[in-house]
């Protein structure tokens, strides 16, 4: 092979690794572009992954608050309706039972002493100096019972009062204190007595009802 062949051969030579170099490099930089993007396309599909599941985990928790707050509310209204049964069922055995004593009041031997009470509170809620007390035609009101109560006001108040003897044919057991025009009454009666005592055990019934819900 002559000079010339091979100063030939050695330049074809060099210009064939001179191509394989480049195409090396090149292929070199797509790989690292390649990386370069497959990795920003990772980041960004993992970024729009944490914002989906970002949305659904919201998305979750505001159905489960609904879910709760109906919850609640349904529970709520079942011990509402619970305690309003138990109220209704305590004050109905209250009731009852009340009834069944005031009406035996009169028959009990410390009945004359509860009439002087009734009395002396009708002479003090009124706050007159002259009353007259209506009774049951078979109440054992009397002008000494009377004066015993005008007394006892007396000594509470430091008042001197006036008590007399009205009607005493009512067809219902208690007294009633009234003006002598009878313009202004107190009225205990049994019958408005058991009024006042079912007002006074239902608010306490409610009261206990409330403290359970």
């Amino acid at each position: 092979m002559t000079t010339e062949n091979k100063e030939a051969m050695l330049e074809g030579e060099g210009l064939l690794q001179g191509i394989i170099d480049a195409a090396r490099k090149e292929a070199s930089a797509n790989l690292d572009q390649a990386r370069k993007q497959a990795a920003a396309i990772q980041a960004e599909s993992q970024d729009r992954i944490r914002v989906s599941l970002a949305e659904e985990k919201v998305t979750q928790d505001s159905q489960l608050a609904v879910l709760q707050a109906r919850f609640d509310s349904q529970v709520r209204a079942y011990q509402r309706k619970l305690s309003l049964k138990q109220h209704s069922a305590l004050y109905s055995e209250v009731l009852s039972r009340l009834e069944s004593d005031i009406q035996e009041i009169p028959s009990r031997p410390d009945y004359p002493a509860l009439l002087s009470n009734w009395i002396v509170e009708g002479i003090l809620g009124l706050g007159l100096d002259e009353v007259i007390v209506s009774c049951g035609q078979n109440d054992p009101v009397d002008d000494k019972m009377l004066c015993e109560c005008a007394e006892q006001a007396m000594r509470r108040t430091g008042r001197k009062y006036k008590v007399s003897l009205g009607y005493s044919n009512l067809i219902e057991s208690g007294v009633i204190i009234s003006s002598p025009d009878q313009r202004v009454s107190f009225n205990n009666l049994i019958s408005s007595r058991l009024r006042r005592y079912k007002s006074e055990i239902n608010d306490i019934v409610e009261g206990e009802a409330c403290r359970t819900e």
